[in-house]
């Protein structure tokens, strides 16, 4: 089917829709972040204390919640069960606050470690992520009628052919400010040839736009229907766009369609429209014939032999006549009356309609891009600049020429050096002051960057470099204050705080207790001996015979009841070749080898024939032995693991006798669903 958009200035409409259908797959958060939603009752009513430490409901909601997941339901039962377990929790990281673990260097730097690596995301996936999401959500509900004015450039353009296309530019935002007509300076001006005639009006858009094309989406979902933007840049150069209209979102539909085609080679079929609405009036009556006449009637012969399905589409796909028509229907197996396009005439139906995305959705699509693509840059660049205006950004502007004034075409070779500069401020974010030889050895580092420049111009450059450097710090001031702004992290943090602690007074409390305290070991299994028992067990044999044929199967199994292991393959294994294989174990009766077996010496299993891998299996009891007590030896791994749950009991029994705990039943009782 071929339905072009006349309203369309075709450069554009065709590298967008080309670059947005690879962008689909867009955008991997290189590192998740996960976020449990906490109670509405009051942040800081205190449920609970452990020798006067307060813990909020909050807190105790925030971690009952992750840990229940869906089973989180507040009964009376689960949460005192709950509480029980987490003030056992606090116990313990209380002793180990007590006896100073948590001053010790080893876990400033482990937590420091898990906070730096947990705050380099945060902040991305909080204030620029999100914030993308956000608006994609939004801005999806509407779709954007534009007109526009084009000034052709290519993205990689000389710095003069650029200037050249800026200042034509100007000049025709110049013309629009001293009264021109929009229209009329589009007919002067712009070098979109397939909308020169109608205004450059390319026609409506939908987010998301793809990289290169992210600017024109903002400056249509920004300004209002009849407002003129300022000028931005895409990929295809220099626009001024005018909004012309805003609508609900169309969305995207799926549909079949039967054409009636107005030409045949070249000429004119005088019968078309009387063809399509002879075929509309049988489908009319029964609808049923739809698909049955679209596959043997349709003119489009790419979609006929599906009954002329079309697949998914969205906006400005097609041209305007056959697009209204196809939203207009309202329900799946609606059917249009003849629609008129400029390859012939039309019968529409409807297949499905898809539902707009949930912000999960967009989430997910929006994740792969994340470090290159140009949404996520502008995005990020608009959360710098508020989180600079918040802090009181500050730079003088004559350190930062000291620098530059220092500089040589060595910035661009991989060996540059900086030279040493004196200690003066260039740069303040709140109270995060950064000197010119902070930057310069920042642009030591940002080897990439510094050797990228084909043009080798060193204001450019340091601007690049500078721009980077400022993006970064103001990042790195608000990973300052996660704590204060964000409550999941100020849990994530505080969680692995007292996971370290937890590890650590357990280690030293239990599980080494348990492996280095030999007498306490010993007199522990001898106290519970009868805890440690063997079951009746068995020697078992596990015979393989590399063959299948029964005779000798029911030959070797019968040899196997009175002869030994070795007395078997003596007699089988003749001439280099090692028809039979075993191994031998003693196992419990209760083992998966003496399954089925008759618990007596001399019992041959019922062999096993796999005729694919040609090989026969069965296993023999050898000698059977009664149930008996194991020895410390046998069962030490057993008995350490119950001599730690002893230890623990014993541990938090006089924890509790420690520490005050002071548990408040009203607030308890809040929390319970009624």
């Amino acid at each position: 089917m071929t339905i072009s958009n006349n309203q369309l200035g075709k450069s554009l409409r065709e590298t967008i829709r080309r670059k947005n259908i690879l962008s689909r797959v867009a955008i991997a958060l290189i590192l998740s972040i996960l976020y449990i939603g906490v109670s509405a009752q009051s942040d800081e009513a205190v449920l609970f204390s452990v020798n006067e430490t307060p813990v909020s409901v909050s807190e105790f909601s925030y971690i009952y919640e992750k840990n229940n997941r869906d089973n989180a339901s507040y009964t009376k039962e689960s949460l005192e069960e709950y509480l029980d377990l987490y003030i056992n929790f606090k116990l313990k990281v209380e002793r180990a606050r007590e006896l100073g673990l948590h001053e010790s260097d080893s876990y400033k730097a482990e937590l420091e470690g898990y906070r730096k690596q947990l705050a380099d995301s945060y902040v991305i996936d909080r204030e620029v992520i999100d914030k993308m999401v956000d608006k994609i959500y939004e801005r999806k509900k509407q779709d954007v009628e534009v007109q526009h004015v084009l000034v052709s450039i290519k993205r990689k353009a000389s710095d003069q052919d650029e200037t050249a296309a800026y200042d034509r530019i100007q000049a025709v935002a110049s013309e629009l400010q001293s009264g021109k007509s929009f229209e009329e300076v589009v007919k002067l001006y712009s070098d979109d040839k397939n909308s020169k005639d109608n205004g450059g009006n390319i026609g409506y858009i939908t987010a998301a736009l793809p990289d290169g094309y992210v600017e024109l989406e903002d400056a249509a979902y920004d300004n209002e229907v009849g407002e003129i933007s300022e000028i931005i840049r895409t990929d295809l150069g220099y626009h001024i766009i005018k909004v012309a209209n805003k609508r609900p979102a169309r969305g995207r539909m799926e549909a079949q369609h039967l054409l009636v085609r107005k030409k045949k080679n070249g000429r004119v079929v005088p019968n078309a429209k009387a063809a399509i609405d002879t075929m509309y009036a049988v489908i009319k009556a029964n609808p049923l014939k739809f698909d049955g006449m679209a596959k043997t009637l349709s003119q489009d012969k790419k979609t006929a032999k599906d009954n002329g399905y079309l697949g998914f589409f969205g906006i400005s796909e097609y041209e305007k006549s056959f697009e209204d028509a196809a939203f207009a229907l309202a329900n799946d197996g609606d059917i249009s009356e003849p629609v008129e396009t400029s390859v012939g005439y039309h019968i529409i139906k409807r297949k499905s309609k898809k539902k707009p995305e949930t912000k999960d959705q967009i989430k997910s699509m929006v994740k792969s891009k994340l470090n290159i693509g140009e949404r996520f840059d502008l995005q990020k660049k608009e959360v710098v600049e508020s989180i600079l205006t918040e802090a009181g950004y500050r730079l003088d502007e004559k350190a930062l020429q000291t620098f530059k004034d220092s500089l040589n075409h060595t910035l661009f070779e991989y060996n540059w050096k900086p030279v040493t500069y004196p200690d003066q401020s260039l740069m303040t974010i709140g109270s995060d002051k950064y000197s010119i030889n902070d930057f310069a050895h920042y642009s030591k580092i940002s080897t990439k960057t510094r050797l990228r420049p084909r043009d080798k111009n060193i204001d450019k450059l340091v601007e690049t470099l500078y721009e980077n450097f400022k993006q970064d710090k103001a990042i790195e001031h608000v990973e300052g204050m996660l704590e204060e702004k964000y409550v999941d992290f100020k849990n994530l943090l505080r969680e692995y705080q007292e996971g370290i602690l937890l590890f650590e007074i357990t280690k030293n409390e239990v599980w080494d207790k348990a492996t280095q305290d030999t007498t306490g070991l010993k007199n522990y299994f001898n106290a519970n001996r009868e805890k440690y028992i063997w079951e009746p067990r068995a020697d078992i044999t596990s015979y393989s015979i590399r063959a299948t044929k029964e005779d000798l199967i029911d030959q070797i199994t019968t040899d196997a009841q009175t002869m030994s292991p070795a007395e078997l393959t003596t007699k089988y294994n003749i001439g280099g070749k090692e028809l039979i294989l075993y191994t031998e174990q003693k196992v419990e009766r209760s083992n998966e080898l003496a399954r089925g077996l008759s618990f007596t010496e001399g019992t041959v299993s019922t062999p096993q024939i796999n005729k694919g891998l040609q090989v026969t299996t069965f296993n023999k009891i050898e000698a059977t032995y009664p149930a008996a007590k194991k020895t410390i030896k046998e069962s030490r791994g057993y008995v350490i693991s119950d001599y730690q749950d002893q230890l623990e009991k014993q541990w938090i029994e006089s924890l509790r006798e420690r520490y005050d705990i002071d548990i408040n039943k009203k607030v308890l009782k809040k929390l319970i669903a009624k």
